[in-house]
């Protein structure tokens, strides 16, 4: 029996329940209205490997390496939800701690983590996502022209959600 629904944590600060969708799009909202980029992040997957830059900027923070895989679907088989299937988006396979930005350009890589994507936030001090990238397969990326404009939108995206929640971020990423 679940006790509780999914939480979803927008911009490392809001917390509200995931299906709670006004209380969701008003902390969407407000993180869209305070948003502070602190710098550029690129990073690509190559083989086992994460090549990452950030560019430089103000502040400081983590630099996370979070891997998720895009969709599980789980049948259920007690209680009233028994016959019908949980569909869960975004379900975090892990997250690690790479690497501390102080403002200065960095270039570094690790190791790629479990998951069938990866990104790369950027989280300050207060939880704060300050900057992201999600991390494309350099094999794809080299045949799709577009990759960058669509890095830029899910940058975007990125910026409005916690790593702690990513387990809970909506279908629609």
């Amino acid at each position: 029996m679940i006790e509780k629904p999914p939480e979803m944590v927008i911009d490392g600060k809001a917390e509200v329940v995931g299906s709670n969708r006004t209380a969701a799009n008003s902390a969407i909202d407000h993180a869209k209205q305070v948003a502070v980029m602190a710098a550029a992040v690129s990073a690509t997957r190559e083989n086992h490997s994460v090549p990452v830059f950030i560019g430089p900027g103000s502040g400081r923070a983590r630099v996370l390496l979070a891997g998720y895989d895009g969709r599980h679907v789980t049948p259920v088989q007690r209680d009233e939800n028994a016959d019908h299937a949980l569909a869960e988006s975004n379900v975090v396979r892990g997250l690690a701690t790479i690497d501390e930005w102080s403002g200065a350009a960095l270039a570094l890589s690790t190791n790629a983590i479990n998951g069938e994507h990866l990104a790369v936030p950027l989280e300050a001090d207060d939880d704060a996502i300050t900057g992201v990238a999600l991390v494309g397969d350099v094999s794809v990326m080299l045949m799709h022209r577009g990759f960058v404009s669509a890095g830029e939108r899910s940058e975007i995206l990125w910026f409005r959600y916690s790593p702690h929640a990513l387990k809970s971020l909506p279908s629609h990423f």
